[in-house]
């Protein structure tokens, strides 16, 4: 707990200094890795059942498949670390 408590303020003052334009957290590359993989399980679920890439029919199935996934994710990731 102690690690958290001095992480926590530096990574809210990178946050800060992003959000007023001091500097990037991330290069552009890393981000770009962070939202495919993100939307990994989403894409991959619409590139199987067959919906067109310029649907909106994808967003809302693609919504929906990465919220649930990586609601699962965190819950059992929360249960791990508090049981």
């Amino acid at each position: 707990h102690d690690r958290n408590r001095q992480i926590l303020p530096r990574l809210l003052c990178r946050r800060a200094e992003h959000m007023c334009g001091a500097r990037s957290l991330m290069t552009t590359d890393e981000s770009n890795v962070l939202i495919k993989l993100f939307l990994f399980p989403g894409d991959l679920v619409c590139d199987l059942s067959g919906v067109a890439k310029n649907s909106d029919h994808r967003q809302v199935l693609r919504s929906f498949i990465n919220t649930i996934v990586w609601s699962a994710i965190a819950s059992g990731v929360a249960l791990w670390a508090f049981l």
